[in-house]
């Protein structure tokens, strides 16, 4: 496989592929234990594809997979006949079929990874400067949903709007090597921001709110056909296919929030951020909304979600943002950043709810430990950009 600028600051590793040796067993990397690949049963993760040699070609199947396989960007059945420069992926981690060999990676494209600097969010009220967010380091790959936790004040509202250029911070906000600040009219179509409250016409059908959608958001050079393409494409996507002629009014709670999400995905953003898109919903409906936000993080974006009721999918999340409201200064922070797994042993707590809990304020019914959690992450990151 020839490498491309894009490929060419990604640490390679090879796995010779021989008909002989029979199946071999891949996983994404956080899941194989810091391993991308396996070829012993015995080092099996709990969730893996495996290759094997068949009809006189290697093929892969999706033998427990979390999220999927995708081959060439697209998300297979059962299993997937390769051929030569074929790019297989499973989560983060990326394989690349070469003939008698297998090249895998977990590292990203550099091109595409969105890094959060956020310095400072501050207000002025009554000539009285009042700092919401500060020092804020994160780096978040595409194909990551990723949750973002935090008690009442801790920010997160803020965060958001900040990461979109909503309410500019004294920050740097990348989208791979360029800025979101600086050039906002040129990357606007590429992020996608779902608030709580769905900004629906309710007199419009569901077909033509998302039509009109598509006339706004989608490039002008796009034709009317590209259009209407999308917008039944968004239909099935989001099981509104059967409601397309329906007054948006006349919508159930689970289908007006499907809805607004369609409305803001029809320009395919690569940032996708949604403020609590399950509230109001029960435990199915919630969940059935959750697993749309999953397939397309699968689809390599980027997705970022604030819910009050995480516990319930957490299962979805690959990784977790934990902002916490400073006891002494009242300042939000950074107390936490990495993967699911990794929270509850840094918090020694297993719910969300619980690492809410142990940070949120004793006024507010917690434990009132943010500082300490706070502290904590900045001695083991170091200062440095997580």
């Amino acid at each position: 496989m020839e490498e491309n600028s894009q490929t060419a600051s990604v640490e390679w590793k090879y796995m010779d592929l021989n008909p002989e040796d029979g199946e071999i067993f891949i996983s994404r990397f956080e899941e194989a234990g810091g391993q991308e690949a396996a070829s012993d049963p015995r080092e099996m993760p709990v969730h893996y594809a495996t290759l094997f040699y068949k009809d006189g070609s290697w093929q892969v199947e999706d033998t427990s997979t979390k999220f999927g396989v995708l081959v060439n960007g697209r998300k297979i059945e059962t299993c997937a006949a390769l051929q030569e420069n074929d790019e297989i992926c499973i989560g983060n981690t990326r394989f690349c079929f070469a003939g008698n060999k297998l090249k895998y990676s977990h590292r990203q494209y550099t091109e595409n990874r969105l890094r959060i600097h956020i310095e400072e969010r501050s207000v002025w009220k009554l000539f009285r400067k009042h700092t919401l967010l500060q020092d804020i380091d994160v780096t978040v790959y595409p194909g990551e949903m990723v949750l973002l936790l935090g008690g009442s004040g801790a920010g997160k509202t803020t965060f958001i709007n900040a990461v979109t250029g909503y309410e500019k911070a004294k920050a740097t906000i990348l989208d791979g090597d360029t800025d979101i600040y600086r050039n906002y009219n040129q990357l606007k179509y590429n992020i996608g921001m779902v608030p709580q409250q769905d900004l629906l016409r309710m007199d419009d059908t569901v077909y033509m709110t998302l039509m009109n959608a598509a006339q706004l958001r989608m490039m002008a050079r796009c034709s009317y056909g590209e259009r209407a393409a999308r917008v039944f494409g968004l239909l099935k996507m989001f099981g509104l296919e059967a409601e397309q002629e329906e007054l948006v009014g006349k919508l159930s709670g689970g289908q007006r929030k499907r809805l607004s999400i369609a409305v803001e995905f029809i320009a395919n953003p690569d940032l996708f951020i949604l403020d609590e898109p399950d509230s109001g919903l029960d435990g199915v409906m919630a969940r059935e909304l959750m697993e749309h936000l999953r397939s397309i993080a699968d689809d390599r974006k980027i997705v970022m979600v604030i819910t009050h009721t995480p516990d319930r999918v957490i299962d979805l999340f690959d990784k977790v943002i934990v902002l916490a409201k400073g006891i002494e200064d009242h300042v939000g922070h950074l107390a936490y950043y990495g993967t699911i797994p990794e929270a509850r042993v840094f918090f020694g707590r297993e719910t969300m709810e619980d690492i809410l809990r142990l940070i949120n304020h004793k006024e507010e019914g917690g434990e009132g430990r943010a500082d300490e959690y706070i502290e904590k992450f900045r001695k083991l990151s170091g200062g440095k950009e997580q």
